[in-house]
């Protein structure tokens, strides 16, 4: 019998009501459970599957730690993909561009939200 880890059978799932339901999705889980693999594969396999542009899809983040947002966008960028923390938002541009799809990873404080 093969295992699959728990975070690859939440991805699958997330994937099947993205893709097949059309909708938003929202995800909660514990500490450990590959959230941070999960929430980086999504908008790439969603452009993926749908056939679309890259960057057409958005995973919004909500984490409590600003070193891990600035971490999360450091790493994105350089991987040469659009990303934002919300946290170092300080003009009415940046935000214009996140509610226009601009960035494909934005990520937000509880206090933010």
């Amino acid at each position: 019998m093969i295992r699959v880890p728990n975070c690859v059978l939440t991805l699958i799932c997330i994937y099947n009501v993205g893709m097949h339901d059309g909708k938003s999705v929202y995800a909660s889980l514990p500490t450990g459970y590959g959230k941070s693999m999960i929430f980086c594969t999504l908008p790439l396999a969603f452009n993926y599957i749908r056939e679309q542009l890259q960057g057409t899809s958005t995973v919004v983040e909500i984490l409590p730690l600003q070193s891990l947002m600035e971490d999360q966008v450091s790493y994105l960028k350089s991987l040469g993909l659009s990303a934002v923390a919300l946290h170092e938002v300080h003009n009415d541009e940046i935000l214009d561009e996140v509610e226009s799809g601009q960035f494909m990873f934005v990520f937000a404080s509880p206090e933010k939200c």
